[in-house]
């Protein structure tokens, strides 16, 4: 599984889009208004979302398409990418199934939480459709969501 080392300039570029993120949520006359009622878990959320977004695009050489443009795919114009803790799977909500094409590519990214030298890994990627046929069904906090296994996505070479 490849890592990207994020230098503090690009951390401090991710801090930035996440900023801007948490505002956006913050706004309850934004159609996508998040729910989430804990302003300092959703900021870490955008942030850790922020970073594998930034070191997948710098991974495939793409452009990070999500920074600016709230609904656009994250990289590229054509891929999204979930960053989770280490210990956690690639998650999928329902959200994802109702607004995405079968066959956009979901790359799965993993950050441990350290901010003084940032490395994200990135555990591979299959494309929505795929993942649909074999997710599992979670409930955490009330909220319904999807996991997949890292041993089931396909190695970020192949999407390269």
């Amino acid at each position: 599984m490849p890592t990207v080392y994020l230098p503090p300039k690009q951390v401090r570029r991710a801090q930035a889009c996440a900023e801007q993120r948490q505002a956006a949520n913050s706004d309850p006359n934004r159609p996508n208004h998040n729910a989430d009622t804990d302003p300092v878990r959703n900021m870490m959320w955008e942030f850790r979302g922020a970073l594998g977004e930034l070191a997948t695009a710098h991974y495939l050489g793409l452009a990070w398409t999500g920074e600016h443009e709230a609904g656009q795919p994250d990289v590229g114009g054509y891929i999204e990418v979930r960053t989770t803790q280490p210990s956690y799977r690639l998650a999928i909500v329902d959200k994802d199934l109702a607004t995405h094409r079968p066959t956009i590519p979901y790359v799965s990214a993993a950050w441990d939480g350290n901010t003084e030298n940032v490395v994200i890994t990135l555990r591979g990627w299959h494309t929505l459709g795929h993942l649909a046929e074999i997710m599992t069904p979670q409930v955490k906090n009330g909220h319904r969501f999807y996991t997949v296994e890292t041993k089931d996505l396909r190695p970020m070479k192949a999407l390269k």
